[in-house]
């Protein structure tokens, strides 16, 4: 028995019920991340591509919600906690989690959360950088993830 996951083309990711998970079954996942500084979407698209990952980046909550209310798909978000004007990280992380509250949705921020909005976030990637640490650091919650959606089925 074979099933797929919701965000990627029929037949790109498989997996056996006997628990073996391919090298690239993590091959596609969809990353949006959201930042107002465009620097550092160059060090995040790097390690995201590497990884195989698809990257869309975009510089403001509104933009990313904006996405996400098109009804576009993610299977992780990495949000900024301060993006400017406009919405901040923890009233997007609001807004996201009212449209799926099963959104996994990272900070990329090198601000400290905020203990009261931490309940927002799986956890603080930081900025990000390096397609090694950006693995290890999503790598079982994404599984976990796509996992639990082909259990559905």
């Amino acid at each position: 028995m074979e099933s797929f996951s919701p965000n990627l083309p029929l037949g790109t990711q498989r997996y056996s019920v006997d628990g073996n998970i391919p090298d690239d079954f993590l091959k596609g996942t969809t990353v949006l991340h959201v930042d107002d500084m465009e620097f550092f979407s160059v060090i995040a698209g790097k390690s995201v591509q590497a990884n195989n990952w698809v990257y869309t980046y975009v510089t403001s909550g509104e933009a990313a919600l904006s996405l996400l209310e098109g009804k576009k798909t993610f299977d992780v978000i990495f949000l900024d906690i301060n993006l400017g004007e406009g919405l901040n990280g923890y009233q997007t992380a609001k807004r996201i989690l009212e449209i799926n509250p099963y959104q996994l949705i990272y900070s990329a921020s090198s601000s400290e959360i905020d203990p009261q909005m931490r309940a927002l976030f799986k956890g603080n990637l930081g900025k990000i950088g390096g397609k090694k640490e950006l693995f290890n650091a999503l790598s079982g919650e994404l599984i976990k993830q796509r996992l639990t959606f082909l259990s559905r089925k």
